[in-house]
Formats: C-alpha cells, structure tokens, sequence
C-alpha cells in the first residue's frame, strides 16, 4: 500500500497440486516468508492478509522458500512430468521475479510461465451472455473474470476460508480449475516470461546447496488438502 517501497516482498508462498488427469487434489504447500526490506508488517497488509507479524518473523527467506517449493514438487513426483503453475492474475508472478532480480537469487524456469486462470477461465460453460465465447485464453486478451469470487459464483462454489489468505485462496482458486476440468475445459499457459536475465540472476550453484540442506527437514511444509478444506468451511461458518 505504501508507494514509497521499491520492491514488494513476498510473505507466503502456498501452492496445490491437483492431477488433471484423474481430476483431484493431491498435497499443498505452504510457508511463511520473512521479509527482508521491510520487515515489520502493515496493519494493513495484516487486516488484508490475516497474516501476523508473528508468523512472518518464524519464516524463512524467499530464497529458501523457492527452495523449498522445488523440493516440495520434488518429493511429489511434479518435477519431471508434464506441469505447469497457475494462479489468480500475473501480479504473484511478476512480483517473485521482481523480488529475485532485486535480490539476485536464482528462480527455476517453471515459476516464469503460468496459465493466468482470470484470462482462461471458460465462463461460457456456465454463463448464458458467453455462450459465444470459444476462445478467449490468449495472452492478449483481458480478463474475462474480475477475479477468485466471480469464479466460485460461477461455478455455484461458496468461498470458503479467508480471502487474500495465500493457502486458502490456492484450494479456491484449484476447486474453479477442478470445476472446469470436469466440464471438459483443457486450460493452456498464456504467460511467458521471456525476459533476459542479467548475469548473476541464475545463482544454480547456492539454489542446489539450499535444496540439500533443507531436503531433510521441510516435509512438515506440506498439507493435507481435505483437512485444509475442513479449516476452511470452520472458518468460513463462523465468519458469516
């Protein structure tokens, strides 16, 4: 919020894994990241977030959250097989390159392309005034979603746990792609960072020492979806 910061930090790093081809949930990820720049948290970023001065001054650094998101897909036999990222607009992804170019760590190429689900979500499958819609995932185009909640509307979805909370909105944003999926949509990627990197961003060599000393201690990072989406609903039932 404040304009004065140069560089927005990152302070969760969450993901789902969902198997598109079996069409379910398989394992979350999450950790807190504490914030080097600017270390002490908004009230505002707090009332945004929910997320507590706290929780961020126990994370670890960015670097070793990417760290520990490779690792994470590792364990989880993603790496390797055909994947690629999505997420709620290009603003998540933008922001870690940023952040890595400013702080000059390494970023593995599957976090520089992701499929923008604002932009190719099929609302013609659930909205009458699209019907006509056939294509509408291209890179060029806007938005045809103003965001996370349009899409539970659409897919007659409550939204359940906190918005703006990195987890929760991973398993909300995973349940409109599991929708759409099971309606026989096929999503593809509509953003490519092709940027050239200037040298000393990719630092493989320190990335590769960070994977081994955390291979033995993270596993505790992952997180049971079903019993997330059980957090959720209790959250979402007492806040209504």
């Amino acid at each position: 919020k404040d304009t004065k910061f140069n560089v927005q930090e990152i302070i969760e790093f969450p993901a789902v894994i969902i198997d598109v081809k079996n069409k379910c949930f398989l394992k979350g990820f999450q950790t807190y990241v504490k914030p080097s720049e600017h270390p002490v948290l908004s009230e505002f970023c707090t009332e945004l977030t929910g997320i507590t001065q706290e929780q961020v001054d126990a994370g670890v650094s960015i670097e070793t959250a990417v760290a520990m998101f490779h690792n994470f897909l590792a364990r989880n036999n993603v790496l390797g097989s055909e994947f690629i990222l999505m997420s709620c607009g290009d603003f998540d992804g933008k922001a870690l390159k940023k952040e890595a170019e400013y702080k000059d760590f390494f970023v593995p190429s599957y976090l520089k392309e992701w499929i923008n689900i604002k932009k190719a979500f099929p609302l013609h499958l659930y909205k009458e005034e699209f019907k006509q819609e056939t294509v509408i995932n291209v890179r060029t185009t806007k938005g045809v979603v103003r965001g996370m909640p349009d899409m539970l509307e659409a897919c007659s979805l409550e939204l359940l746990g906190r918005h703006h909370s990195g987890i929760d909105d991973s398993v909300n944003i995973a349940r409109c792609a599991l929708e759409a999926i099971h309606n026989g949509h096929t999503f593809t990627h509509n953003y490519i960072d092709d940027t050239k990197y200037e040298t000393g961003f990719d630092k493989t060599d320190t990335f590769k020492e960070t994977l081994a000393e955390l291979e033995s201690q993270e596993a505790a990072k992952e997180i049971n979806i079903e019993d997330h989406l059980l957090m959720m609903q209790e959250y979402t039932d007492n806040n209504e």
